[in-house]
């Protein structure tokens, strides 16, 4: 299955072009699978899900509600691969008879800078850990030396009701 992969935008095509225009064609196997009942179920069941006017932010496509059978993209970020999976959700609701609105609602984002992840504990060395806890400690001591803080009148915890 080999899929037509459209270039990244210039700042001119993503303030003037179509979001529908950069949508990719999908192979046969591709509309099957955008196509399939889970796949218009799923659709029905988000519908379902959210009152006029909620947001969805499935990551790289944001959607809102505006209907019982009406969904609007509103945010899509600026990746070959999110506007084949945007090109996806127009077939399932093409499928389900869901209009999903594009234009001119639909703001082409660049992607975002991934901020990398925290090393796991076992990879950061000891004076980084202890300095760490050494900030924390100091923290919780400067708290305590201006007073508990339910004597002035701030509560940390979490009432549950």
């Amino acid at each position: 299955m080999e899929r037509k992969i459209l270039p990244q935008t210039t700042e001119d095509q993503r303030t003037n072009a179509c979001v529908s225009d950069r949508l990719p064609e999908l192979t046969e196997e591709e509309l099957e699978e955008a196509t399939k009942h889970k796949s218009t179920a799923w659709i029905w069941g988000l519908i379902g899900r959210y009152w006029p006017g909620d947001i969805c932010d499935m990551g790289v496509v944001t959607l809102q509600k505006v209907s019982i059978d009406t969904i609007r993209c509103v945010q899509v970020l600026d990746h070959p691969e999110t506007f084949w999976k945007l090109s996806m959700l127009r077939a399932t609701c093409e499928k389900a008879g869901v209009c999903l609105e594009l234009e001119p609602h639909t703001l082409v984002t660049p992607n975002q800078v991934k901020i990398p992840a925290l090393p796991p504990i076992s990879q950061v060395s000891e004076p980084e850990r202890v300095e760490g806890n050494r900030t924390a400690s100091a923290d919780v001591k400067a708290v305590e030396a201006n007073g508990s803080n339910e004597s002035n009148g701030y509560n940390f915890g979490v009432e549950v009701v």
